[in-house]
């Protein structure tokens, strides 16, 4: 199998998330701070986002 190359424009193209991506970060403790977070969120309506935890 023999795959063409593909140009730089079409490889960001590629990569480009259409949503935003939040990371979110904490200590050993954080635990309960992410499910008062999560548990915040309304559940009815999608965010538009993605979570890196």
């Amino acid at each position: 199998m023999v795959h063409e190359p593909i140009d730089s424009s079409s490889a960001a193209e590629l990569q480009t998330p259409s949503f935003p991506v939040v990371g979110i970060g904490a200590s050993a403790g954080g635990l309960a701070a992410f499910e008062a977070f999560f548990t915040g969120m309304p559940e009815l309506v999608e965010p538009g986002m993605a979570f890196a935890v």
